[in-house]
């Protein structure tokens, strides 16, 4: 996603055995880990002593890990397992048919359980081919704005003022909001009644109106 430096690089595998040591995932996803992943490498250490930045608001480090996929198919329920192992905010570049997607969450201490992360919805660039030009990591003046900056690139865009935490909130509240105005424009092109048909389109209409700025900056219906 970006030309992370050379210093920052780790370049470490990640022993597949080891993910689920200390984890209580269900049988059903280790076996979907073993069909969907293929390898796990560690490749950079984002921290203050490979990119010349502080700590900053508790992000002491920033992961980049590479997952390299059996099949195009992936389920993000996989990157949570591995999120809650890690005591950092993570960016997952996922590799499949010689190209490469990033995938990342904004992830926070739990606020009350020390040692417990809080981990949002997934938010996912499009596919692009690995030797595609890349930007240098974004300007920043400490870990924190770092992250915020490296995941806001792969979000619609925050709001004057938004924090992150209340940019990331606001776009998972889209989400499902997304699949509200899926199901109702499907049951709308069903519906035969028609003052059903009315209350309907008033409801997908106010929707869409409540999350106009959102539909316009780039959110699909079609998803």
């Amino acid at each position: 996603m970006f030309a992370y430096p050379e210093k920052a690089r780790y370049g470490r595998v990640i022993p597949k055995t080891k993910i689920f040591e200390k984890s209580d995932a269900p049988s059903s996803l280790r076996r979907l880990f073993a069909a969907q992943v293929e390898k796990l490498i560690w490749e950079y250490k984002l921290a203050p002593d490979t990119v010349n930045l502080p700590i900053g608001d508790g992000v002491l480090e920033i992961q980049v890990i590479t997952a390299s996929l059996k099949t195009p198919e992936f389920d993000p329920a996989l990157l949570r397992v591995l999120e809650q192992s890690i005591p950092h905010p993570v960016f997952f570049e996922l590799q499949s048919d010689a190209k490469v997607r990033t995938w990342a969450t904004y992830k926070r201490p739990h606020e009350t359980n020390s040692g417990q992360w809080v981990v949002g919805e997934y938010f996912a660039s499009p596919w692009r081919y690995p030797d595609a030009p890349c930007p240098p990591l974004p300007l920043a003046l400490d870990l924190h704005g770092l992250y915020a900056s490296m995941l806001r690139s792969l979000m619609l865009p925050a709001l004057p003022g938004e924090s992150l935490r209340a940019h990331a909130d606001r776009l998972s509240a889209f989400r499902i909001a997304q699949g509200e105005i899926r199901a109702l424009t499907s049951r709308l092109r069903r519906e035969k009644h028609f003052p059903r048909k009315v209350d309907l389109e008033r409801e997908l209409r106010n929707l869409r109106k409540s999350w106009k700025l959102e539909l316009e900056a780039g959110g699909p219906e079609s998803d």
